[in-house]
């Protein structure tokens, strides 16, 4: 239905009507003038004259018939193909999502035709036509100032086809976004006097392309907090940078995506770290060679800005649906901000080059001082040895030859000075053991831990022939990585130990126990000695610690301490517990 529209259709059934009736006049009065003097000029007979009259009038009557059948039957044909048309496409119109709508191009837009399918968005098709309301009137507020603008330009300067998007207030569906595609009819003088449009409603459109938008300042976002650019390239449409990639280049974001050789040129210092291989790789893109997956390292060029370091990342892309797999290719990359990472590297290398001078250096103390040690242990072991042996050998003397006239007040002194001498060859003993340790070189081999154990407690036999009743709980198959000799200091010092402080015992009792765990073997030495108090734990791994008094159990006060230095160069972990009058356990954790 259409308002206005009778009159035009109506006009165009007179010019067809006006048409057949002139072509039949002429037609009628050439005929009649033509036939009427070519019988006169050819017959004279009067009857045959009013035959041919007659004959004449029937040929008139059939031929204008026949004439006008075939200009009606054409007029009509046209119409019914029009008319055929036009309901095929109202039809389409009423079945599609688009709504076809044309107004007069006037104040307030009246509408003169819409669509059969108004009232599927929730529009009263009649009082749209009646003008109630104006069509204008459906436009979001803040969307007509601009559509009345545009629409009155193109109206005066064109063109005359566009398209137009904006936000209808419908009374059903509420606010809906419309894509307007328009085109205006104008008469002989330029005048428009129809706008016609057809309407889609692309909300669900807009409001993914509004989300992909919030994506893509999400994204921008992110890239900006992170200092991560992205990028894209393929051989048809060149590079795409997003803003991020283009404030890294030092670059304008609104600004076009150059062209390999600017970005080499002008962009990036192809001479800098990875720069000659990136170079190549672009250029060897923009020849189209699809490009390695790598990351590289370059410096922005200096001309861009404050010296920026760039890691370059690069991976080809599957091919966009619907490309054959060997067909075209793509890139996609990333740029990261790394200035910070490279000045700490740069840091880091100059710190490890000053700490490379400071470790020489320090090897180099070391060396001296390991040459100063030998030289003390060289004193210890000849210089201090050397008086040690003259008074053992005078004290010897002295109670052979001369025990007669010694009382036996003196003969104790003279047992108490072989003693010290005895103790102090001990204890100088142990100095050079301790000092020598870190000096010994680690030979890392399989051992059966079993053997060890009994190696030691025969070396240990002539020291401790009465030792407490030993109980070995070690498996036959159990066996360690380690150095057997620091192992062997650990297990024998610990052993003497247990013997001496159990030794007071009526029952002595001594249990060495090992056992593989997830990652190490656990080595025990447990005694049902005098124990000790928790609180000295630590104190008695330390030198010359003792927790008794020597003349109650001898030694140098040197044997934990040794113990603990040698689990340090195994990476081993040592424990002791034990309670005064309960005896004590010492366990060695041996990594492996």
């Amino acid at each position: 239905m259409t308002r206005d529209a009778s009159p035009g259709i109506r006009r165009g059934a007179a010019i067809t009507a006006l048409g057949i009736t002139l072509i039949y006049l002429v037609l009628g009065l050439m005929w009649i003038g033509f036939s009427d003097r070519a019988l006169l000029a050819l017959v004279d007979d009067v009857e045959w004259l009013s035959r041919l009259q007659t004959g004449k009038g029937w040929a008139y009557v059939v031929v204008t018939a026949g004439l006008l059948f075939v200009l009606i039957h054409r007029a009509l044909a046209a119409r019914d193909r029009a008319a055929a048309e036009a309901g095929r496409a109202a039809r389409i119109i009423d079945h599609s999502p688009v709504l076809a709508i044309e107004w007069e191009a006037r104040d307030g837009w009246p509408v003169t035709y819409v669509s059969p399918n108004a009232a599927d968005w929730g529009l009263d098709r009649e009082a749209l036509l009646a003008g109630d309301p104006d069509y204008a009137s459906l436009i979001h507020p803040d969307d007509l100032p601009s559509i009345v603008e545009e629409v009155q330009m193109h109206l005066a300067h064109g063109p005359d086809r566009y398209t137009q998007l904006y936000r209808l207030v419908l009374p059903v569906l509420g606010t809906v976004w419309v894509e307007d595609r328009t085109w205006l009819s104008r008469d002989t003088d330029g005048r428009v006097t129809r706008i016609h449009g057809v309407l889609l409603d692309v909300t669900e459109r807009r409001r993914l392309e509004l989300e992909r938008q919030r994506q893509m300042e999400r994204l921008e976002r992110a890239e900006r907090d992170a200092g991560l650019g992205s990028w894209e390239y393929d051989p048809v449409n060149g590079f795409w940078w997003s803003d991020q990639l283009f404030r890294l280049l030092g670059r304008p974001p609104d600004g076009p995506e150059p062209d390999v050789a600017t970005l080499l040129e002008r962009d990036l210092d192809t001479e800098s770290a990875d720069g000659p291989r990136l170079a190549a790789t672009l250029r060897g893109m923009a020849a189209g060679t699809p490009p390695q997956s790598q990351y590289l390292h370059v410096r922005r060029h200096p001309g861009r800005g404050p010296e920026t370091w760039l890691r370059f990342g690069i991976q080809r892309a599957s091919s966009f649906p619907g490309e054959s797999p060997g067909g075209a290719w793509r890139v996609q990359g990333t740029a990261l901000d790394i200035t910070e990472l490279h000045q700490a590297e740069l840091e880091l290398r100059a710190f490890n080059a000053d700490l490379e001078r400071r470790v020489e250096r320090r090897t180099a103390e070391l060396q001296v001082a390991n040459q100063e040690l030998e030289s003390f242990s060289y004193a210890v072991s000849h210089d201090l040895k050397a008086p040690l042996r003259g008074i053992e050998g005078y004290s010897q003397l002295l109670e052979a030859e001369h025990a007669g006239r010694l009382d036996d007040e003196g003969r104790e002194f003279v047992r108490n000075i072989r003693q010290g001498v005895a103790q102090m060859n001990e204890l100088i003993g142990d100095l050079l053991t301790y000092s020598r340790m870190e000096r010994r070189p680690l030979e890392q081999r399989r051992i059966r831990l079993r053997d060890l154990v009994g190696e030691t407690l025969r070396a240990l036999e002539p020291e401790y022939p009465a030792a407490a009743t030993t109980a070995i709980d070690v498996p036959d198959e159990l066996e360690v990585e380690t150095d057997p000799d620091g192992l062997g200091l650990i297990l024998r010092n610990l052993l003497e130990n247990a013997f001496k402080f159990s030794a007071g015992r009526d029952e002595p009792r001594v249990r060495v126990a090992a056992q593989r765990r997830t990652s190490v073997v656990r080595l025990e030495v447990e005694d049902n000695g005098i124990g000790f108090d928790e609180a000295f734990r630590e104190r008695m791994f330390e030198i010359f610690q003792r927790l008794n008094r020597a003349e109650d159990y001898p030694g140098t006060g040197v044997g934990l301490a040794l113990v603990r230095r040698a689990a340090r160069r195994l990476d081993a972990r040592i424990e002791a517990e034990g309670r005064p009058g309960e005896g004590a356990t010492f366990r060695v954790e041996l990594p492996q």
